[in-house]
């Protein structure tokens, strides 16, 4: 596996410039397109450490699924996990694809939702 640095948070602008979601509330959350909200989770050094989503189903139901990001401490504290990689920083671009337990599958590219 190729060797990556640890993604780093975002500028502080871009946190402040976005608005509460809808969905649920945060301003932390992210709209990403086609029904997915998006939460990044980091550590103590402000670096990604997971992603949490949120899918919408057109019946109104809404599942939730959380991902690890491949980091040092992620390895360390959960090696039985699959992990994934930050390809790209902002926009956020994450490798491989990702299957929701509900079977929602897709991806986080140019920080965007792609079915």
């Amino acid at each position: 596996m190729t060797q990556h640095s640890d993604p780093v948070a975002p500028a502080a602008t871009e946190a402040a410039r976005l608005e509460a979601c809808p969905q649920c509330r945060s301003r932390k959350c992210r709209d990403i397109g086609g029904g997915t909200h998006m939460t990044l989770g980091f550590d103590f050094h402000k670096r990604i450490n997971a992603v949490y989503l949120s899918h919408r189903h057109e019946d109104g139901q809404t599942h939730d699924c959380s991902i690890l990001i491949d980091t040092d401490w992620n390895r360390a504290d959960y090696p039985d996990r699959p992990r994934w990689v930050v390809t790209q920083q902002e926009p956020l671009t994450l490798a491989p694809s990702i299957q929701m337990p509900c079977g929602w599958h897709g991806h986080v590219l140019s920080g965007a939702w792609v079915a």
